[in-house]
């Protein structure tokens, strides 16, 4: 734990919203938008209409499309170390993939611009 940790702090935490039913992240050194689409569930391919983000608390909050629930996950801290390390570095229609929520759902971000 302490290592992942020490690990977060290595990158800054970018600011991140929601906004159109995607996610927004700002790269706090450059203050560049980075636009991404939340896919859930892997299986069915299902891409959400996110409500909140909020990376320090480790949270999404969606409406899924097929069931209108809406539904707040968490995320795994080592998801959140991975997507303050690539997040800028994806080129649009690429994703960073593998990431998990602490209930087992399988998530991917795909940058849309």
């Amino acid at each position: 734990m302490i290592r992942l940790k020490t690990l977060l702090e290595q990158y800054i935490l970018p600011k991140a919203y929601a906004y159109n039913g995607h996610i927004v992240i700002i790269d706090p050194k450059t203050n560049t938008p980075y636009h991404y689409e939340l896919e859930v569930d892997l299986a069915f391919d299902i891409s959400v209409t996110i409500i909140k983000i909020d990376l320090k608390s480790k949270t999404i909050t969606y409406k899924h499309p097929v069931n209108g629930n809406v539904l707040t996950v968490d995320l795994q801290s080592k998801d959140i170390a991975k997507i303050a390390q690539e997040y800028n570095q994806i080129e649009k229609g690429d994703a960073i993939d593998g990431l998990e929520t602490t209930e087992g759902r399988k998530l991917l971000l795909t940058r849309i611009s």
